[in-house]
């Protein structure tokens, strides 16, 4: 069991410094169709973010939410 909360820490780990890289002004960088799919795999994660929190508040489940999406600028649009 610790092992997998080991493995699901390293991927939120990954998945947050990947949506600091981008954040980070990289998006401007790419290509406009890059960007319009990245900005789509964030807007799911976002998503998957907060249904996991919102089972968790209900007892459905563990919460692996890092919180990332109150700061992140993609938040203006709805989910």
């Amino acid at each position: 069991m610790a092992e997998n909360k080991s493995k699901k820490s390293i991927l939120i780990d990954k998945v947050d410094d990947g949506f600091n890289y981008f954040n980070g002004y990289r998006l401007e960088e790419l290509k406009t169709d890059d960007v319009y799919y990245i900005e789509a795999f964030m807007k799911y994660i976002e998503h998957l973010e907060k249904l996991t929190y919102k089972l968790s508040r209900n007892g459905l489940g563990n919460s692996s939410y890092c919180g990332r999406t109150n700061n992140n600028r993609h938040e203006q649009n709805n989910v």
